[in-house]
């Protein structure tokens, strides 16, 4: 969803993850998350352009407290692939808990840096 959320947001230039729609359909029903998987992987595949855009987010407990920050969609689409990363991480763990038959790849929920430094130190200590 804040990948949605982030394609909405190119079109209008803010994007807010705090209204993202919650829609447990992409949790429920395959066909709804393989539309928005598709819809996702067509936009980012076009390669659109960098643009300047506003983050908009509430820190505070009480409505309305919006803050906006500058950043554009690079860098946004660099947050939700690391924040896609984490959530890999945590399926990791409940695969692992509840399926361990389920063959993850090796590096899966696996930040790309942490993969290269864990490969410059298996040919520091070799």
């Amino acid at each position: 969803e804040f990948f949605i959320c982030l394609i909405n947001g190119y079109k209008t230039g803010t994007v807010c993850y705090d209204r993202r729609a919650h829609d447990d359909r992409i949790e429920t029903q395959k066909s709804v998350a393989k539309r928005e998987i598709t819809r996702l992987i067509d936009f980012i595949s076009a390669q659109p352009q960098n643009k300047d855009m506003s983050l908009e987010a509430n820190y505070s407990l009480h409505e309305g407290d919006i803050i906006a920050v500058k950043t554009n969609y690079y860098r946004e689409l660099a947050y939700n692939i690391e924040h896609a990363v984490h959530h890999m991480a945590i399926i990791k763990i409940g695969i692992l808990q509840v399926a361990p038959y389920i063959q993850l790849p090796q590096h899966f929920g696996v930040a790309v840096s942490t993969v290269r430094y864990n490969g410059l130190q298996a040919t520091v200590n070799s």
